[in-house]
């Protein structure tokens, strides 16, 4: 991917001013009152799945942009309530233990706001780059901007799955071809307001014992490519119209490492 073609993409498909010049929610404001509502129609058998990763010494950060694994600190334990030297007066027979986790806002399952990532000097509906500062943070396209949430209906595609195996191969690019037959395995199609999430089972070939989520990589592993840039006009279009594709690239060749949750969305 060249930066031009980076940056033309960019401009074909940008959303500033769509919504307003104002506006610091971005595709967010796909989601509305309706699309929630309509979501609760997919609940079928309510499932419970397990999406954790554990969070530690070890994982899942790799020191990438100063990005430390989690400091876990134990702040009260029970000794400090029962023993004759605690540090607390309790009453009769109360015990207690507290703590506090101090790492990255990359560590887990979060959004990011419209200032996490922008180019030529700006974030989302021209927002200069200096409207970050380390004192006050983002002054506009904060993640509190998003408020009161995102909820609506999560649309699992199992790439992994079309090559017969439990994760793709190292360093092959998800194409828009791979979205559209992921979507008819699942009988379902992408829509406005949906959250996108693809599978490509890098999270399980990383972990340290089969079945558990972590993200320790081998050496030599190269991690397959995530949905780029050549499937944002698919993504987009289906999102904009819910039609299908409008003669997309059918390849993609960006790739980069998966994120902690092992999904792209």
């Amino acid at each position: 991917m060249t930066e031009y073609a980076f940056k033309k993409t960019g401009r074909e498909l940008s959303n500033w001013g769509r919504w307003g010049d104002d506006d610091e929610k971005g595709t967010l404001n796909f989601v509305t009152p309706k699309t929630v509502k309509e979501a609760l129609t997919a609940v079928r058998t309510g499932q419970r799945y397990e999406l954790s990763i554990p969070v530690g010494a070890s994982g899942p950060q790799n020191g990438w942009m100063r990005r430390i694994n989690p400091v876990h600190t134990m702040t009260v334990t029970p000794h400090d309530f029962t023993a004759a030297e605690g540090l607390f007066t309790a009453p009769e027979g109360l015990v207690v233990s507290d703590d506090f986790i101090s790492m990255p806002l990359q560590s887990g399952t979060q959004l990011d706001g419209l200032t996490h990532v922008g180019y030529d000097g700006a974030f989302y509906n021209g927002v200069p780059a200096d409207a970050v500062t380390p004192a006050g943070g983002a002054a506009r396209n904060a993640i509190d901007a998003t408020l009161p949430g995102f909820a609506g209906r999560g649309v699992l595609l199992d790439v992994a799955a079309l090559d017969g195996g439990e994760w793709l191969a190292g360093g092959r690019s998800v194409t828009v071809a791979d979205l559209e037959r992921a979507e008819e395995a699942a009988g379902v199609r992408l829509g406005t307001g949906d959250a996108l999430l693809v599978r490509t089972g890098w999270l399980r070939k990383g972990s340290p014992r089969a079945g558990r989520a972590g993200c320790t990589r081998s050496p030599d592993s190269t991690p397959s490519a995530p949905p780029g840039y050549t499937t944002a006009n698919w993504r987009w279009w289906r999102a904009t119209t819910g039609a299908s594709r409008s003669s997309p690239p059918t390849t993609a060749s960006s790739p980069c490492t998966p994120s902690s949750s092992g999904t792209w969305a």
